[in-house]
């Protein structure tokens, strides 16, 4: 984990300075202590930061990889509170679903069915053990499906579905991916939502032009949290297959 918390530091280093990157020590300490209280009062292990190694990625991704960050539930609860209708209709998928937090607050939340995507099997093995202690202690969970497998080829469900993202690809990836989404629009209409937390590389759903921005809070790196959601616009959904 220190390893994982240097390469942090020094991508803080380049991105916002010395000085800044030194101010924001506290709140990134203070940040990892109020995650580490979902974990004791569970029994899990979901709040680690991991560098993906290569050799631990499904599929062609290995040089797009990234480090493993938690949602902090707070701010998963504040996004879930600002969807649009019953947060609870479309299917949950977690895209680069880590050690499992995420699934594990949608399963809590009453989401019918909750899938997990993961391309690290070391992060995917996390996430099943971390499935298996929560359901033991919360045996009235949703079911929860963890796949390890490339986001990329992975054939995502049919009906509706609320995709959730923290930071899961590079750009080049995200852009792969967000292709590869609107060809599934063109065969099988739906409704779509999209959350994307620490949006980093937004302009990838901007520029397939199906998609509405119906929420934009804060920019990435802000203490507070920053995510957007956006919803498939309706002429995608009535579109004829």
């Amino acid at each position: 984990m220190i390893a994982s918390w240097f390469r942090l530091f020094v991508r803080s280093l380049g991105a916002r300075g010395f000085w800044r990157t030194l101010r924001e020590i506290p709140e990134f300490v203070r940040r990892q202590r109020d995650l580490s209280r979902f974990d004791r009062r569970h029994h899990t292990r979901t709040s680690d930061i991991r560098h993906i190694g290569p050799e631990e990625v499904v599929g062609d991704g290995a040089r797009h990889s990234s480090t493993h960050m938690p949602t902090p539930q707070e701010h998963f609860d504040r996004m879930m509170a600002s969807l649009p209708g019953s947060p609870r209709d479309p299917v949950f998928v977690d895209v680069g679903s880590g050690m499992g937090r995420v699934v594990l607050y949608a399963s809590a939340m009453g989401f019918e069915r909750v899938i997990g995507v993961e391309h690290s099997r070391r992060l995917h093995e996390a996430a099943v053990r971390n499935v298996e202690v929560f359901r033991h202690e919360n045996p009235e969970m949703r079911p929860v499906e963890l796949v390890c497998a490339d986001a990329l080829t992975l054939e995502l469900p049919r009906e509706d579905t609320l995709l959730y993202f923290h930071q899961p690809f590079d750009r080049e990836t995200f852009e792969r991916f967000m292709v590869r989404l609107v060809l599934t629009l063109e065969t099988t209409p739906r409704r779509l939502l999209l959350v994307y937390y620490e949006p980093r590389h937004e302009t990838a759903i901007q520029e397939s032009g199906l998609f509405e921005l119906l929420v934009a809070r804060g920019e990435p790196g802000d203490r507070n949290g920053a995510w957007r959601i956006w919803r498939t616009l309706p002429a995608v959904e009535r579109r004829p297959s």
